[in-house]
């Protein structure tokens, strides 16, 4: 905006004023940052929507492997960290304690609301999304569980769900999205 009006001015001067050259490398410099700028929040925004659809698909795998009752492929969905805390016994026991007092797990899918994602400070990429959980008998309501999710090289992984799991409370608190201990969070 500076730019135009240096230029407007020089123009206006009847050549008491310079800087034309000037005027015009700020407006080019202008544009070209506003533009990165813009490709920045365009490759961001990209980043996000494809990480949101491969953290849905974990979800609905595991929502599958639970209603096949394959806990034990179900529970290789998660992080060492979470199968440290909660072995494959523990695992299918607390499955098993859903389908007897609520019902069979027909369904897990994400709810479709925007994830959130951040980076710790050592550039983990952590997020939290909310899933709905479907029972194949009527229920008054279905569960809404938040779950904690980790990308790793292997991809994304269920780090965990801690409304469900009680040990992840502990761990990593109901409504948190990086797991105790973690370094500060920077928004991605």
């Amino acid at each position: 905006m500076f730019g135009l009006v240096a230029l407007r001015q020089i123009r206006d001067s009847n050549g008491t004023q310079w800087g034309r050259p000037l005027a015009w490398a700020g407006i080019v410099l202008a544009v070209l940052l506003g533009g990165g700028d813009r490709a920045r929040a365009f490759v961001q925004g990209r980043a996000q929507m494809s990480d949101q659809q491969q953290v849905a698909q974990l979800i609905a795998k595991l929502g599958e492997l639970i209603a096949r009752n394959d806990d034990a492929a179900a529970h290789a969905l998660f992080t060492d960290r979470f199968r440290a805390r909660t072995t494959l016994e523990a695992f299918t026991a607390k499955w098993a304690m859903v389908r007897k007092n609520v019902g069979p797990v027909k369904a897990i899918k994400w709810n479709g609301v925007s994830m959130q994602f951040e980076r710790d400070g050592s550039g983990t990429l952590y997020g939290l999304a909310v899933a709905k959980l479907e029972f194949a008998t009527a229920v008054a309501n279905d569960g809404r569980q938040q779950f904690n999710v980790r990308k790793s090289a292997q991809g994304w992984q269920i780090d965990a769900i801690p409304l469900l799991f009680t040990e992840d409370r502990k761990k990593t608190g109901a409504g948190s999205a990086i797991p105790a201990g973690s370094p500060n969070p920077t928004v991605r």
